[in-house]
């Protein structure tokens, strides 16, 4: 039996439930309050709340074999409609080319009032996600609204590794949730409390003799560790947020190391320099950096006569990202090989940037690697090596002094700026011949859109004018996508349909190859108003950045995260004509973040038939703290007040 297969475990808990619902009392009739309750007091926005959530891990010797076994059992209320998808279960199970997982001992019934309906056994499927994951999946019978959902199910894993943790929180609020497990003393892991909630419970305790399978002289230890949280607040995301696993509240544990009964030491968490020596030597990573003369080679010679450091690299960057098409893969440990892709011109990220790593190099461009994670991946954790939260690679090139961040599998990035996927705070940058080290991952610059605009309006209250729009960083990244991915007719018309009665006479655009410079378009507009008016109510914002307040909480426990600096700024000259006269113009205002964070100012004067208007808006961060939070959406309520609600009222002179 090889014991010293087990897998990542993880954890936890068991804990007498305080509510008045023990282990003896599952799938029993509902209490007369569970029954009744119409709304949750705690969250009564909650479309549904769960009752009460167990789960149980321990290792035990299944048909002979060790296994991973994980217990789980809940009671859900359901309130109302929104809220039926909480009915349809889906269990992910993985399967490898020998063995798979196992889902056993499924029971499910719903509670409608004083009937019981069982879930039958036909009704439960096994459903095919790819090669490695399935998924069983089966709908609670007979929804309603005011159902109680009531199941349980065992999963019987040998792959201890995909084994993720507890998640304590989810989308609905939770009035308990606990999680126990039997660690088998000679395994040890490192345990991340994620999140911004407290345990109720953390104890742990030794079981003596409880691990004992065949075969073995003496039995192992176990540590018995209990887990729980009661009172959860469900898990809201809103707008600028990197990925949620960083914020929700979850324990994560991770295998160190484990001890076989014949007393050899298996070490799984290592060393950043012990890792580093492994990625110099993985076929993948360290072996794919060493292909610098391959690429001097294929390399347009006219590059290498370049004497300026920065335009060199510039011209090998341009030259890689034209030669590449990006397959959407990251792939960053498995299949690469630079050579085959760059004979193929199309390849996953890593081979792409290892490409383009050994390309600036073969230029006499020092340069080295840095593994990430993505935005929606999660951040990875500082306390311990944990090589499989990387899932991504750029390039980290030094010239002069300056640091370059590059990535070549977007055609529409400039030199020095990588996809927004990649803005998740830091990476390990690696050079192979010194330690590896933590490197700041952030956006460089400011990205700002900035619009001039002069404006006629005649006496039947007919506009007509120009609006100049510059846009850089990655909002001009963002616009060139748009642009490229649609016909101008359909742009425009998207532009026409966000403003009243607009119309686009002709449209004009520079630099939309230049990626180094910023991207400029020219509109000429006519807007005409409907029928015969006596007033005009003009809001001078055609083209608007947050029209709408995008943060609706009123507490944030997670940062805002936009990715980079903004700011946004309007200038607009109005002309009217001499038969019309002002009513009213909005005040001036001004509004400002704590800490230099940003501000939002807006000036209106009138001198004569002449209007002029300044508006600008600034983020100064990147993020924004919990702390921050009440602030931000202050400023944010009033800019989206500004430029949607503040009109400049004109009516014709009196006869």
């Amino acid at each position: 039996m090889k014991i010293n297969t087990l897998p990542l475990l993880l954890l936890l808990l068991f804990f007498q439930f305080t509510i008045g619902q023990s282990d003896q009392e599952r799938f029993v009739m509902p209490t007369l309050s569970e029954r009744n309750m119409q709304q949750y007091e705690k969250d009564t926005t909650a479309n549904a709340v769960v009752l009460y959530e167990k789960g149980e891990n321990f290792v035990d010797v299944v048909k002979n074999r060790v296994r991973l076994v994980k217990k789980y059992y809940t009671r859900v209320k359901i309130f109302n409609r929104e809220a039926f998808d909480k009915a349809t279960i889906k269990i992910p199970i993985y399967k490898g080319k020998e063995v798979r997982e196992h889902v056993t001992n499924i029971k499910a019934i719903t509670h409608n009032g004083g009937r019981q309906v069982h879930l039958s056994d036909s009704k439960v499927f096994t459903e095919d996600i790819n090669e490695r994951w399935s998924q069983v999946v089966f709908t609670m019978p007979d929804i309603k609204e005011g159902s109680i959902i009531e199941y349980e199910y065992t999963l019987e894993s040998p792959y201890f590794f995909n084994f993720n943790g507890w998640e304590f929180q989810s989308d609905i609020p939770k009035v308990y949730s606990e999680f126990h497990a039997k660690i088998p003393a000679n395994y040890r892991y490192n345990r991340i409390l994620i999140g911004y909630l407290n345990l109720d419970v953390n104890d742990s305790s030794v079981k003596k003799s409880c691990f004992h399978p065949e075969g073995l002289i003496r039995a192992a230890d176990c540590e018995v560790l209990t887990y729980a949280m009661k009172d959860i607040p469900a898990f809201v995301e809103e707008e600028f947020m990197t990925a949620r696993s960083n914020y929700l509240s979850s324990i994560k544990f991770e295998l160190s190391e484990y001890m076989s009964f014949s007393g050899e030491k298996t070490v799984y968490t290592k060393t950043w320099k012990a890792v580093d020596r492994e990625f110099k030597n993985d076929k993948e990573i360290g072996r794919q950096l060493r292909k610098a003369k391959f690429f001097e080679n294929k390399l347009p010679s006219d590059i290498f006569q370049i004497e300026n450091s920065l335009e060199r690299a510039k011209a090998v960057y341009k030259h890689i990202k034209g030669h590449y098409t990006w397959n959407g893969k990251y792939s960053i440990f498995t299949n690469t090989n630079v050579k085959q892709a760059y004979d193929s011109k199309t390849g996953s990220v890593a081979d792409i940037n290892l490409s383009l790593i050994n390309a600036l190099l073969a230029a006499d461009i020092k340069t080295e690697m840095i593994a990430l994670s993505t935005r929606r991946n999660g951040l990875p954790t500082k306390l311990h090596p944990v090589i499989s939260d990387f899932n991504y690679i750029i390039g980290k090139a030094t010239i002069d002094g300056r640091e370059y961040l590059v990535d070549a599998t977007d055609p529409l990035l400039p030199f020095g700026m990588v996809p927004f996927r990649c803005l998740n705070s830091y990476g390990r940058a690696m050079d192979f011949k010194n330690e590896s080290y933590w490197h700041d991952i952030h956006a460089k610059g400011t990205s700002a859109k900035n619009v001039y605009a002069q404006f006629n309006i005649g006496e039947d209250f007919s506009l007509t004018g120009n609006v100049n729009q510059l846009n850089t960083g990655y909002n001009a990244k963002r616009k060139r996508a748009a642009l490229r991915k649609g016909d101008e007719d359909d742009y425009l018309g998207q532009l026409e349909d966000s403003y009243d009665n607009l119309e686009i006479e002709s449209y004009e655009n520079g630099n939309l190859e230049n990626l180094d410079k910023p991207l400029k378009e020219v509109f000429k507009v006519l807007i005409e108003p409907d029928g015969t008016i006596d007033k005009l109510y003009f809001s001078p914002f055609l083209f608007t950045a947050f029209e709408t307040n995008p943060f609706k909480l009123e507490e944030r426990k997670y940062a805002v995260n936009f990715g980079y600096r903004k700011s946004y700024s309007y200038q607009c000259t109005l002309f009217i004509d001499e038969s019309l006269e002002v009513v009213s113009l909005p005040k001036n205002e001004a509004y400002g973040l704590p800490d230099n964070g940003g501000s939002v100012k807006f000036l209106v004067q009138q001198t004569g038939n002449k209007i002029t208007l300044n508006y600008k808006f600034s983020l100064l961060k990147s993020q924004y703290g919990p702390s921050e939070y009440a602030g931000l959406k202050e400023v944010f309520g009033h800019v989206s007040r500004i430029q949607t609600k503040l009109p400049i009222v004109i009516k014709k002179k009196d006869k």
